[in-house]
């Protein structure tokens, strides 16, 4: 929540513990190489985008915006990060016992 914005409550309480959650199911997904990182990436990022601009759209005017907008920054580049490491977890998954067996040629 920022100072002086008028988004407060339940709702900013709910996109923290959202993201929260998000970060920690993408991190464990990944960690396994689960093809399923990359959806909990994207719900994140999605989830992480909407916070900032709901945090930018809702600051008072002055001080507040420009806090606001550093904070913004800080969360789309770990949106960013976020995102990378579910793509990542995607290109970087170990062969299957049934993908090992389509590929045996003896």
């Amino acid at each position: 929540m920022q100072v002086g914005s008028v988004f407060r409550g339940p709702i900013s309480t709910g996109l923290d513990v959202g993201i929260a959650t998000g970060l920690a199911l993408t991190g464990w997904l990944s960690r396994r190489h689960k093809t399923h990182a990359v959806l909990a990436a994207v719900a994140t990022t999605t989830l992480m985008c909407t916070d900032a601009w709901f945090d930018l759209c809702t600051s008072a005017p002055g001080s507040p915006f420009a806090y606001a907008a550093v904070e913004a920054v800080a969360e789309l580049a770990m949106a960013a990060g976020c995102l990378a490491i579910g793509l990542r977890s995607r290109r970087m998954q170990p062969p299957t016992s049934v993908g090992k067996a389509f590929h045996n040629t003896s």
